[in-house]
């Protein structure tokens, strides 16, 4: 698990607070993006999985296949919020430079 984190680099890029500029920020929501896709893709597809064990184990019962499929549309409503905020900030780096 370190290795994986440490392979992310500094969450914070290292700048003296007073000389920061644009490109320090950019690389601050570049890696906070970059480390939330991998916390979210293992937890939506879990979700995914427990939404789906609800469905499996509902015994019929409307509530549970109800609260089944509302995790599942959660877990991926959530992972594609991930992805789409990443392609925004990759675009908006692309145009901006």
């Amino acid at each position: 698990m370190h290795r994986l984190l440490a392979s992310f680099g500094p969450i914070v890029p290292q700048c003296n607070p007073f000389t920061c500029n644009w490109g320090d920020f950019n690389q601050l929501i570049s890696n906070i993006l970059g480390a939330m896709v991998y916390v979210v893709v293992p937890l939506g597809g879990l979700m995914v999985v427990y939404g789906g064990l609800l469905m499996l184990t509902s015994g019929g019962k409307p509530a549970q296949i109800t609260k089944g499929k509302n995790a599942i549309i959660a877990a991926v409503v959530g992972t594609a919020i991930v992805f789409g905020s990443l392609a925004i900030v990759n675009l908006v780096k692309s145009v901006f430079g």
